[in-house]
């Protein structure tokens, strides 16, 4: 089943899904939409990523990165996710990220969460990093490699709002990830075994390795 996390400086709780956003720009820096009641009104947003979790050592997220799924401690895989911003409220924004499979728009992950963002140093900037887009057990094998479409929005409740997608490849499990754990997510794929297709082998997997 998809997980989605709704995580708040006081609790953690189960949500439900909205619909996807629309495109942003292809620059690495997004740009508000066009009207309606989500919109920068002065603001910037720019989403990172990295093999780490931290905000300071990730980079930005443009179309046609290249993205790894990280093994975490619990069994599960994610890729780490961070933003920063200018002109934004860090008390509590509420950010809503969605991975989708390319070519069939199969929802194979998602996060929903918020939580205060920090000074990142920059003069007005502030970011938040070491959040988690978790994918789904059963899903992560028909993108690995493979192309996904990730949609996000982001809102700080205050008046500054961003939503829009990013494409990305998924290049592979981290490869500073412990050998141990590398080996254990590719082996669910290859052998097909039940923690990846409870199942068994069928359609969901007939899209593995598009786009690598």
């Amino acid at each position: 089943m998809l997980r989605l996390r709704l995580v708040s400086a006081l609790s953690l709780l189960a949500v439900t899904a909205c619909g996807p956003s629309t495109p942003a720009s292809d620059a690495g820096v997004d740009a508000p939409t066009d009207g309606g009641a989500c919109a920068a009104n002065g603001a910037s947003l720019t989403l990172t990523t990295g093999s780490l979790s931290s905000i300071a050592t990730q980079r930005p997220l443009m179309n046609g990165d290249d993205v790894y799924l990280v093994p975490g401690p619990q069994g599960g895989q994610h890729i780490w996710i961070g933003a920063r911003a200018t002109g934004f409220s860090p008390t509590l924004p509420l950010v809503d990220l969605k991975l989708y499979r390319v070519p069939d728009g199969q929802l194979i992950g998602a996060v929903r969460f918020r939580f205060p963002w920090m000074s990142t140093g920059a003069p007005g900037e502030v970011g938040i990093g070491g959040q988690t887009l978790v994918v789904d057990d059963d899903q992560y094998c028909t993108v690995l490699p493979g192309d996904a479409r990730m949609t996000y929005t982001v809102n700080d409740g205050a008046g500054h709002c961003f939503t829009g997608e990013r494409r990305v490849h998924v290049a592979g499990v981290e490869p500073s990830a412990l050998e141990i754990d590398r080996l254990a997510r590719e082996r669910c794929c290859t052998e097909r075994l039940p923690r990846c297709y409870p199942n068994g082998p069928g359609p969901t997997d007939a899209g593995a390795g598009d786009g690598g």
